[in-house]
């Protein structure tokens, strides 16, 4: 139905850390589904990072959830964590007085 992946991702990403839903099992569906994709030959990483980019979800999201996926799949060596970390850095994520809506995209 959704021929792209990387929107693909967006949309259970977002259905996942949504806060008008309730349940951990979101978080455990999104990761299998997640773990499947990337087993299929889908850019999870990338999916993953554009999402993170948009910063649309932040309003009506739960960033927690999102950042228990990306714990989860870096657990099982599913997502890149030392890219991760870079991208974190790059964008300026890391700093000690940052707020998740103001991070800075990077081109």
């Amino acid at each position: 139905m959704i021929p792209d992946p990387t929107l693909l991702i967006a949309a259970i990403l977002q259905w996942a850390c949504s806060c008008y839903r309730e349940g951990v099992h979101r978080t455990y569906l999104a990761i299998r589904l997640l773990r499947k994709w990337n087993h299929l030959g889908a850019d999870v990483y990338d999916g993953i990072l554009s999402y993170l980019r948009d910063l649309h979800w932040v309003g009506t999201g739960d960033p927690s959830i999102i950042f228990r996926i990306v714990a989860e799949l870096v657990r099982s060596k599913t997502f890149a964590a030392g890219r991760y970390l870079q991208w974190l850095i790059a964008t300026g994520s890391l700093q000690s007085n940052a707020d998740l809506v103001s991070v800075s995209t990077v081109t």
